[in-house]
């Protein structure tokens, strides 16, 4: 925190504009949430509710218990690649990483030969009985002394050796119940990995793995959008159909417009870009991208026939510092 604060202040930030508490408790933390105009809490539960609760606007989200469908028709090379790049970003500690991948069984075993070719390791036999044993701690949550720890050392305090090179470790699972430590979330380097059947069985394994863990935080699939639109129209609609709302989805894939942004020295011009597009009833209300895409959070652009993309992170920064911030 002491480095993020430096950086920020280096930036131009004030200089207090990072705090911390060097001794945390939970009636510490309730103080704070009590004399805060807003709050962004994360963690489990309990810290998510006392922030609920505080009486002060707040934004919450618990474990990111992340499940990924690697749908029969996804391009592997790009899935296992991509998995493998968020995955290890900062050794796993990033709440929206991957924690599993549910692959189609048609592809099941290329997909591992290509995590292998990347430097993945595969936990087997032992070694696997070993993995499973510590990636929970002694009340069965999340060991956190292996949170943000490389794979070669969570190996190591597992009790087996992994190449050096090694970036990421998987173990095979069958069961999605809580009793299985892997269905669990796992900030380090360390993926489960599940055969399905076919794609409902992929999307059933995916809703047991967040009902266990990650209601309303991440999930994801790499499929061929252009060819399976009516695979994601399912997921949709069954997800509507279990809120009791009538109306159902309709997936898209079109040519649709973008303003212009810059990424540091990096520009994108404005234009017409492909996109997919995710329509829920008739498609009126306004659409909140931050999770999912946050180059467009802070865009707010309004043409005829066109997406309105708006953020609330762009709203709560902005009053913060009383002023539009680009």
């Amino acid at each position: 925190v002491k480095l993020c604060l430096d950086a920020a202040v280096k930036a131009g930030a004030p200089e207090n504009i990072i705090g911390w508490i060097d001794e945390p408790s939970i009636e510490l933390s309730a103080e704070i949430m009590k004399q805060a105009d807003t709050i962004l809490a994360t963690g489990g539960p309990g810290m998510v509710k006392a922030a609920y609760s505080s009486g002060k606007p707040a934004l919450g989200v618990g474990s990111g218990n992340v499940p990924i469908i690697f749908d029969k028709s996804c391009d592997i090379k790009v899935a296992v690649s991509s998995v493998i790049h968020s995955k290890t970003f900062d050794n796993g500690t990033i709440c929206a990483s991957e924690q599993a991948v549910i692959v189609d069984a048609s592809i099941y075993n290329e997909v591992q030969k290509e995590f292998v070719a990347r430097n993945a390791y595969i936990a087997k036999g032992n070694e696997l009985t070993k993995l499973k044993k510590v990636v929970l701690g002694p009340n069965g949550t999340m060991n956190a002394k292996l949170v943000g720890r490389p794979a070669v050392e969570v190996a190591r305090e597992a009790g087996f050796e992994v190449p050096a090179d090694t970036k990421l470790i998987i173990g095979e699972a069958t069961s999605t119940d809580i009793s299985e430590p892997l269905s669990h979330e796992k900030l380090f380097p360390v993926l489960s990995m599940y055969k399905s059947k076919d794609f409902d069985d992929a999307v059933q394994k995916a809703d047991e793995l967040v009902q266990g863990g990650g209601i309303g935080h991440t999930a994801g699939i790499y499929i061929d959008v252009v060819n399976n639109k009516e695979k994601l129209e399912s997921i949709e609609d069954g997800i509507l159909e279990k809120r009791g709302f009538e109306y159902r989805s309709n997936v898209k894939v079109c040519n649709e417009f973008f303003p212009e942004r810059y990424y540091g020295d990096f520009q994108v011009k404005q234009g017409y870009y492909d996109a997919l597009i995710c329509e829920l009833g008739e498609a009126k209300g306004n659409n909140w991208w931050c999770v999912v895409y946050p180059p467009l959070c802070f865009v707010d652009y309004n043409q005829t026939n066109s997406v309105v993309y708006k953020s609330k992170l762009w709203e709560i920064i902005n009053k913060f510092f009383g002023r539009e911030i680009q």
